[in-house]
């Protein structure tokens, strides 16, 4: 099974914070370390943008908070 995270995103044209979602762990890990753009969403005003900055910072100290479950796992075994 595949961990996705979600995030909020403001959208550009409303002003909405909208939740992201669908995007794989590992594919946002690339995305940061690589510098790739990490393009969000907003359904009602039909609208694609690139994340900000800070959206990237916080995102970054989400996946670095977020225990995977292998990281679990080795420290519940003591490996």
């Amino acid at each position: 099974m595949r961990e996705t995270i979600s995030f909020l995103s403001t959208c550009p044209l409303c002003g909405t914070p909208r939740r992201q979602h669908g995007y794989e762990r590992i594919e946002l890990v690339d995305s940061l370390s690589g510098e790739e753009t990490i393009d969000a969403y907003c359904l009602t005003c039909d609208v694609v943008w690139p994340i900000s900055a800070q959206e990237r910072a916080l995102i970054a100290t989400l996946i670095a908070r977020k225990p995977t479950r292998a990281r679990v796992a080795a420290e519940l075994t003591g490996r």
